[in-house]
């Protein structure tokens, strides 16, 4: 059925190449002006929020009137999950952590519901809002614009200049534009007096000289069928205009947007998959012909075409990650294309006819390519089931992959035959150096397994051997060398974060000499390797700036410059001051380990909380792997605030440690408190024993999406064990199958191992990707040997055959592979750890598949000889024993 499918094209010449001009023009369409281009795509975060003022300058009464009585009607919903309050002397924030399935804006919604129905304080002022991660700023802004004057220019000049143009930021690609307050005034209701406060600053560096001077924000929000590349244009467009208005001596500038990185992204992805196409295409060239390079590089275009535009058609945006699985999934589908081109080749030495050379190389390796592609699809479909945050974050990667694969799979079926028809067979077969010494090869390793006798039990044994201790090194040698880090840091980004944490009892005055300080010493550190610097929140509490950078390579990594600039913190006298690197994943907190302290009474709680951190500082503690890592920094906070969970009274404990492996440091710390705070040593400290929690923020969701892991993991080998049950038609092959995965763990905890980069989320995703592309090997060797018994070799003859005549495509579809991920692991260190666990571990797999699983064969087959199921009976295979 598959070879008449496979003939109805490849004798319709023309039919097909228009079948194709239309799909490759349909996915330029699409690439070029359909898709909309975002940086990452949007990720619904279940958190909402309420917020506002009370000015009564009293923070037990702003929590008494007005914050508990909303936490504890926003608990009562059944769409929240908790309720997290921050009172402050005039201001107050509630958070709600919603359900699972409610999102940001539903909550915002729901909290709406529940401000109308409370009776609080008429001077209250109370607003809610969604949560968008993707934008700037709690708004949700899509652009800010940093409207600046002179060193001196004060705050009502700033206002009043921002105000002046931002009538003119207006185009039908923006939805709006708004000054972002640095004033706030509300109603004192003990004197009914109107209140005005300076609540907040910018700060921005002159483009030209690199001197930073106070500014405002004007955040510019998109029209919802606008994308990132849009909006930055439409705002470059009416900005050019408004510039007319502004006061003299002022200036506007976009200061933070999406675009930027995404054109940055977009290139990047764009030029790994030019490069990718091109290793993938020299490899097929050296092993195979150099027509069937063309005939591969084609089809690569054609599939990258027609996965484009079915993200078209799925209403998929064109942006990191699913330009990342893109990249991906070309070291996957090229699979189909050096098989079926390279037995096309193979089978034209008998001289046939082309239709008949076509039609029987789909006859001997269709259905193995066939359920190669459904197992990687298999593999790859769980990955819809990962929960949390990062789980949403990921979501398109498997959609996309498994589209490529299946567009992959049908136009290897439609496309490959024809062009191989008229470029392959219409040549003399190549004979080049690396052909000929990949036949010796072939011949020579495939002669083992067929060896008798008493050198052929020691050859087995060495097979053997060899796999066995390779696997020991790599679990009991390598991995436990390797650490463990759900999200670990880039090894090098564009952008550095400047936190600032103010001592209680900041003049919004003094926060500003502070800020402007750091910011000008850290501009002078950088020099040339800053592009620009803006501080873009900042208050008598704390404040938040970035700085960009001049592109990786030609200059000192993130983490080498992060750790230039950190003396200028370490000598601020006046505030705590931490500069981090940022990277395309979470945000680096400043104190990954925060552990909750509940109690209801604030003097037992400050106290206790101060003996914990005390006992913390400094101190040495262990990973899992025996290595020690230090505690840097401790911190009491939330104890000048009344902050409360659920209802109940908390101070935190917070520490940095000089280890970035952050899940194995919190894990650690964790259970060290654990250890030694019994119920006995917390009561000594006035506290319950249910009065330590350890709620880690952002790493305790991306534990909880770690833990959903094992479950798509499991998933992922149930379903690729029916689909190889029923393939194989046997109880027992697919074990032999399946001896990829452990024959990759040498080369995956090796190369981690030697690349520096730990077990982490992305590694997951990069191993169960690797199960998929590895097991189509012993698949395709598997297939190939029984075909041979069917046609009535013994088994020994049957593996020889099958090394022999499988050997090129194993080793060619491997290289083309790794040459596929190769650019993007050397070139981006956000999707290193992946890339590098499918190349190593491909690399190791392939080696054992080819070394020792040819002798695993044998002895499962002299078992299966020896115990003919009535399965095997009832299709009548053939199992002709030595």
């Amino acid at each position: 059925m598959l070879a008449k499918f496979v003939n109805a094209f490849a004798s319709r010449p023309k039919q097909s190449v228009i079948l194709w001009l239309v799909i490759l023009v349909f996915g330029v369409l699409s690439y070029l002006v359909l898709l909309p281009r975002e940086g990452f795509p949007p990720v619904d975060v279940p958190i909402s929020v309420g917020a506002g003022g009370y000015f009564v300058d009293d923070q037990d009464k702003v929590d008494a009137d007005v914050t508990q009585p909303l936490a504890d009607a926003v608990l009562a919903l059944p769409e929240v999950e908790s309720v997290q309050s921050f009172s402050r002397d005039s201001s107050f924030t509630v958070l709600a952590n919603l359900e699972s399935g409610v999102t940001s804006i539903e909550g915002a919604a729901l909290m709406d519901g529940v401000v109308a129905g409370l009776t609080l304080p008429p001077e209250a002022q109370i607003f809610t809002q969604s949560i968008d991660a993707a934008r700037f700023l709690a708004e949700g802004y899509d652009i800010l614009i940093a409207v600046y004057g002179g060193v001196g220019t004060s705050g009502e000049e700033l206002e009043a200049a921002a105000n002046a143009i931002v009538g003119q930021i207006t185009h039908p690609d923006i939805a709006s534009a708004q000054v972002e307050e640095i004033f706030d005034s509300g109603i004192n209701p003990a004197t009914g007096e109107e209140v005005v406060l300076e609540v907040g600053f910018n700060q921005l560096s002159g483009e030209d000289d690199k001197v930073f001077r106070p500014s405002i924000a004007i955040g510019v929000k998109a029209n919802p069928d606008v994308d990132s590349l849009g909006i930055r244009d439409a705002t470059d467009e009416a900005l050019e205009r408004a510039r007319a208005d502004l006061p003299e001596g002022f200036e506007a500038v976009v200061a933070l947007d999406f675009a930027t990185l995404v054109r940055q992204q977009i290139s990047s992805l764009q030029g790994n998959v030019l490069l990718g196409i091109f290793v993938v295409a020299i490899v097929a060239l050296l092993m195979i012909s150099w027509r069937a390079s063309i005939v591969t590089a084609l089809f690569i275009f054609t599939v990258l075409a027609a996965s484009v535009g079915g993200l078209y058609i799925a209403g998929i945006s064109l942006n990191t990650i699913s330009l990342f699985a893109l990249i991906l999934a070309l070291g996957l589908f090229v699979d189909d294309a050096i098989v079926i081109t390279e037995s096309i080749d193979a089978f034209r030495e008998d001289g046939d006819e082309d239709l008949s050379i076509i039609r029987r190389a789909i006859t001997r390796v269709g259905s193995a390519s066939v359920s190669g592609t459904l197992t990687t699809v298999l593999v790859f479909a769980p990955m819809l089931l990962i929960g949390g945050i990062l789980g949403g974050f990921i979501r398109i990667l498997p959609i996309t992959v498994i589209l490529a694969l299946l567009t992959s799979l049908i136009l290897s079926l439609v496309f490959i035959p024809v062009a191989a028809r008229y470029l392959t067979l219409r040549a003399p077969r190549a004979d080049g150096p690396v052909v000929r010494v990949e036949a010796k090869l072939a011949r020579a390793i495939s002669s083992l397994p067929g060896t008798r006798g008493r050198k052929g039990i020691l050859i087995a044994v060495l097979g053997f051997a060899l796999s066995l201790v390779m696997f020991f090194v790599g679990t009991n040698v390598f991995a436990p060398k390797v650490g463990f880090n759900i999200f670990p840091p880039a090894k090098d980004s564009i952008n550095i974060a400047l936190e600032i944490t103010y001592p209680p009892g900041t003049s919004i005055e003094d926060a500003k000499a502070i800020a402007l300080d750091v910011n000008q010493q850290a501009s002078d550190e950088l020099g040339s390797e800053m592009e620009l610097g803006y501080l873009y929140i900042g208050d008598q509490g704390s404040a938040l700036a970035q700085f960009n950078l001049t592109p990786i390579g030609g200059r000192p990594t993130v983490h080498e410059l992060v750790d230039q600039l950190q003396p200028i913190g370490d000598a601020e006298q006046n505030a705590r001051v931490i500069f981090s690197a940022i990277s395309n994943g979470p945000p680096e907190l400043l104190f990954p380990y925060t552990m909750q302290i509940f109690g209801e009474d604030l003097d037992t709680l400050a106290a206790a909380a101060e003996t914990m951190r005390a006992d913390l500082d400094g101190r040495q503690l262990e990973l899992p792997n025996g290595d020690a890592f230090t505690v840097l920094e401790t911190d009491v906070a939330l104890d000048d605030v009344v902050a409360r969970e659920d209802g109940r009274r908390l101070v935190e404990v917070r520490a940095r440690f000089d280890d970035d492996s952050v899940t194995s440091t919190t894990a650690a710390t964790q259970e060290y408190f654990e250890d030694n705070y019994t119920a006995e040593d917390l009561a000594a400290l006035g506290l319950e024993a249910d009065a330590l929690g350890f709620d880690f923020g952002l790493e305790s969701d991306n534990q909880e999406s770690f833990s959903s892991l094992p479950l798509a993991f499991g998933i992922a080998l149930l379903a690729m064990l029916v689909l190889l049950i029923i393939q194989f038609r046997s109880s027992a092959q697919w074990l032999l199958v399946f001896l990829a995965i452990p024959f990759s763990f040498f080369g995956v905890f090796g190369g981690l191992l030697i690349t520096d980069n730990p077990v982490s989320f992305f590694v997951m995703l990069g191993l169960i990707g690797l199960i998929g592309i590895a097991v189509n090997n012993t698949i395709l060797l598997v297939d190939f040997a029984n075909q041979e018994r069917a046609l009535g070799f013994d088994r020994r003859q049957a593996i020889e055959n099958a090394v022999r005549r499988r050997f090129r495509p194993l080793v060619a579809t491997s290289f083309t592979t790794v040459g596929g991920l190769l650019p993007l692991a050397l070139s981006d260190p956000f999707w290193e750890g992946l890339a590098f666990t499918i190349i190593f571990g491909l690399l190791s797999s392939t080696f054992l598949v080819i070394m020792s699983f040819p002798y695993y064969y044998l002895a499962i087959e002299a078992l299966r000889d020896r115990f003919t199921t009535p399965w095997r009976r009832s299709y009548g295979e053939a199992s002709t024993a030595d």
